[in-house]
């Protein structure tokens, strides 16, 4: 049932369905990850994404910026590990080709990062 809730849009029953600690955990991480985007603290936005990771492996969201992140930082390999994973968790991702042509680009790139 969803329910107009002021300004801020649609309220729906199913919020208010109990879950567990790790989906609390990984919902707080999120939020963290958020602030330090904010406020530019890019190491600390990776280790939220590593964490959401080592709680929710198939996390696709995360899988797919650890990936750009992991090609920024010159880990290649790395970095289409995870965007691969990516592509199998997600499949009917909106950005399945660019994704699928990143992971052509980099797969015979050497990494510069050991």
């Amino acid at each position: 049932m969803l329910v107009y809730h002021g300004g801020s849009g649609f309220f729906n029953a199913h919020f208010l369905d109990p879950v567990g600690p790790k989906t609390v955990l990984v919902r707080m991480l999120r939020n963290l990850k958020g602030i330090y985007r904010h406020i530019r603290e890019e190491l600390k936005v990776f280790q939220m994404i590593e964490w959401i990771l080592a709680l929710r492996p198939d996390a696709a969201r995360e899988l797919r910026e650890r990936g750009f992140i992991y090609e920024a930082m010159g880990a290649f390999d790395l970095a289409v590990r995870d965007l691969k994973r990516y592509l199998e968790v997600s499949l009917a991702s909106e950005d399945r080709e660019t994704i699928v042509a990143k992971v052509e680009e980099l797969d015979g790139k050497t990494s510069q990062l050991h």
